[in-house]
């Protein structure tokens, strides 16, 4: 799923891909990996299961450091499409953070996230395609001027940022006041 510390593939696997496939691969096909995780913890074992191994902090922690990691190697990226992978790392430490709360409403919070995670992700990855494409070029020191060439493209890139880093009036804004409450409320 691209969790810490198996979360080497990921910007790799992004950025050689086609920009239609890097917005379906981390829209749909990482948080597959992530429903499997939810099926068995709740069909097969059961939360009451983990709690009793003691699980929890070992999701949370892998959690907050897959955050730390994503966010700091996406802040160091050059490359647009590398950063926006490794923003998806720090966003899937978001999720497992959610589980590491270990409450309905953290299960929740995580649940919310992969779904908005789905969508932004993708629009994010598309819209960086795009301006790709139009630029010629990867790297962000050279992006410079798109948002006049591709305003679109750019809005669309421009909503997804805003977004992912929890803005007050997006939708990521919601998902992440939903684990704060869950942790507080813990």
């Amino acid at each position: 799923a691209g969790l810490f510390p198996f979360h080497a593939w990921f910007p790799d696997a992004y950025n050689n891909a086609p920009h239609s496939s890097s917005a379906l691969l981390s829209g749909i096909v990482s948080k597959a990996y992530i429903f499997v995780f939810i099926k068995i913890v709740f069909r097969v074992f059961g939360t009451e299961t983990l709690t009793s191994f003691n699980l929890q902090p070992f999701y949370y922690t892998l959690g907050c450091i897959a955050m730390l990691i994503g966010s700091v190697f996406a802040f160091m990226q050059d490359d647009i499409k590398k950063m926006v992978s490794f923003s998806s790392v720090a966003q899937i430490g978001y999720i497992f953070m959610g589980f590491g709360i270990n409450t309905k409403l953290g299960y929740a919070a995580a649940c919310f996230h992969m779904l908005f995670h789905a969508f932004t992700k993708a629009m994010l990855f598309v819209s960086t395609g795009n301006l790709v494409t139009k630029a010629g070029k990867s790297k962000i020191s050279d992006m410079r001027g798109m948002g006049y060439k591709c305003p679109v493209s750019a809005v669309a890139f421009w909503v997804g940022g805003l977004s992912m880093i929890g803005i007050p009036l997006f939708m990521g804004f919601i998902s992440k006041l939903n684990f704060a409450t869950a942790a507080f409320t813990s």
